[in-house]
């Protein structure tokens, strides 16, 4: 099993990324931009709203997206 703050140092490479929407994707079990190439941001972001253990702000859809339009580009 990977650590967990490896993988968010990893996500936080990313411009876009601040460390909480890292944090975010972690604990969605992504673990590196490129995995976000086939995502669709707004069904990450909505996981994360429904969860208790963690508030994802609304801004952090517009990184989220951005995030993912990175990665489809790499």
């Amino acid at each position: 099993m990977e650590d967990k703050e490896a993988a968010i140092e990893r996500l936080m490479a990313t411009p876009a990324l601040s460390r909480k929407a890292a944090e975010g994707l972690a604990l969605q079990g992504y673990h590196d931009i490129s995995e976000l190439s086939d995502a669709d941001p707004v069904d990450i972001y909505e996981r994360l709203t429904n969860r208790t253990d963690f508030y994802a702000e609304p801004c952090m859809l517009n990184m989220l997206r951005i995030a993912v339009k990175m990665a489809e580009k790499a």
